[in-house]
């Protein structure tokens, strides 16, 4: 999950054409050349969230700490020591 729109976008793809999707979600109008992106929104709640502030993520430690530990998400602030953009949350 991300917490902003802009952050969001860059996970987003291609709406694949309607012939090709098992149910049409949107119709194209005829002759439209135009892509569509599409994006989920999501009100989330992330538990007792452990928050990670560094580049070293340990993928294992951290599945582990929400699997069999106290921890029910992730919770990436690369904003406060890293000073990236943006911060991230992993639900699992």
């Amino acid at each position: 999950m991300a917490e902003r729109i802009t952050k969001a976008d860059e996970y987003s793809g291609t709406l694949e054409p309607e012939e090709a999707q098992s149910t049409p979600v949107l119709q194209m109008p005829e002759g439209s050349e135009s892509e569509v992106f599409t994006v989920l929104l999501c009100r989330i709640i992330g538990g007792r969230t452990n928050v990670v502030t560094t580049n070293e993520i340990e993928v294992d430690k951290l599945r582990e700490d929400v699997f069999q530990g106290p921890y029910n998400s992730v919770f990436g602030d690369r904003e406060t020591t890293l000073g990236k953009p943006y911060r991230e949350v992993v639900i699992y």
